[in-house]
């Protein structure tokens, strides 16, 4: 019955063109060229082995985004992998507003809502990937979440219930696990003028979690995709997982910062709480007449809309160790220049320095191109 969900939202969502009246929708992706060069320290390279470097398609991403009835919004959209040729559901909703006397209804395979960063779409991130203590937050899961704004869409809020979910390659059923999950999200603008070229966001997130089969890991690389794992916690006997996340973004004209701090403790049975903190901080700066664009609705920051030059830096730790576990030390240094050529196409370049504590330091130099539409 649960391997059927997925497969029955998709129905749903498929019948809509067919049945609906004031439909409206549209056919949007992306493609992400990526090449990239690590330069590991000999004791680094002994701990992971070797860096793979060249070129890479880290996204080639499609689908439908929609509204129909005025009241039924949905989404269906597949990441395409070329090295292996396969297709994989990146996301598969239904929404409902105005027939509720809260905002947003929506259930299906979807973002759990913990976290500025994890919230924001890869075309917004300053970065080529987002910071190592993402690691910590949350992803897509089956679900639903209820959401709404008030104070004029200076406060949000969002909360969901969640399955445990593997989707799985190549058409396959997705693997829906016993592991559930609530998480839920609180936002606030407390200073939000000139349509945003001026704003204060602060936030937090909390999620409670069953651990799946009675066990549990965190693992990371760098902040750069094609990095092998540098920390890893190794499987864990676990019981219960907590996620907490605190957040804050401050916008002025050209320049922002941006930071979270994020903490993920384990229960374990007959043994003590594990706590593994990550947090980053990152500022930057446009070098032309624009600012970060965000949106009030969903707590987030967006890609700009017109040409404009970006430069950025982030510090990012992130901590495995605790108690008898040894999971690793990660801190890293980022710089990075991005050009947007249009609202639709983008060149990035990203530098980073990352150590891994008590083995050594890796430099890692990367560049893409994106075009979505």
């Amino acid at each position: 019955m649960r391997q059927l969900t997925l497969t029955a939202i998709l129905a749903a969502m498929l019948a809509c063109p067919v049945v609906a009246q004031d439909l409206d929708w549209d056919f949007h992706g992306r493609i992400n060229g990526d090449w990239s060069s690590f330069s590991p320290s000999n004791g680094l390279r002994s701990r992971v082995g070797d860096f793979d470097e060249g070129s890479e398609w880290r996204r080639i991403r499609f689908g439908i985004t929609g509204t129909a009835w005025h009241w039924l919004g949905f989404r269906a959209r597949f990441d395409y992998d070329p090295k292996v040729n396969e297709l994989e559901i990146n996301s598969l909703w239904l929404q409902v507003e105005e027939l509720l006397p809260v905002g947003r209804f929506r259930v299906g395979y979807l973002k759990e809502p913990f976290g500025l960063e994890r919230q924001a779409s890869s075309r917004a991130l300053l970065f080529m990937e987002r910071s190592s203590a993402a690691a910590l937050t949350t992803n897509r899961n089956l679900g639903f979440t209820v959401s709404d704004a008030s104070l004029d869409q200076l406060a949000t809020w969002s909360a969901g219930l969640f399955r445990e979910t593997h989707i799985a390659p190549g058409g396959q059923q997705p693997l829906i696990g016993n592991a559930h999950h609530f998480t839920a999200r609180a936002t606030l603008l407390p200073v939000f003028k000139n349509f945003g070229a001026e704003l204060l966001h602060i936030g937090a997130a909390f999620s409670k979690r069953e651990a799946e089969g009675g066990v549990a890991d965190l693992n990371e690389g760098m902040q750069l995709h094609m990095s092998p794992t540098l920390v890893a916690t190794g499987l864990l006997a676990a019981d219960d997982i907590q996620k907490v996340g605190i957040e804050a973004a401050f916008v002025r004209g050209p320049w922002s910062m941006q930071g979270e701090w994020l903490l993920t403790s384990i229960e374990q049975p007959n043994a003590a709480k594990l706590d593994f903190p990550g947090f980053y901080l990152q500022a930057s700066c446009f070098l032309t007449d624009t600012f970060r664009r965000y949106h009030r609705r969903t707590a987030r920051f967006q890609q700009p809309d017109q040409e404009a030059l970006e430069i950025a830096a982030r510090f990012s730790k992130l901590d495995l160790q605790s108690g008898a576990v040894r999971g690793g030390v990660m801190t890293s240094n980022s710089v990075a220049l991005n050009w947007y050529l249009s609202a639709h196409t983008k060149i990035q370049f990203d530098f980073e320095q990352t150590r891994l504590e008590s083995f050594g330091n890796v430099n890692g130099f990367a560049m893409r191109f994106e075009y979505s539409w």
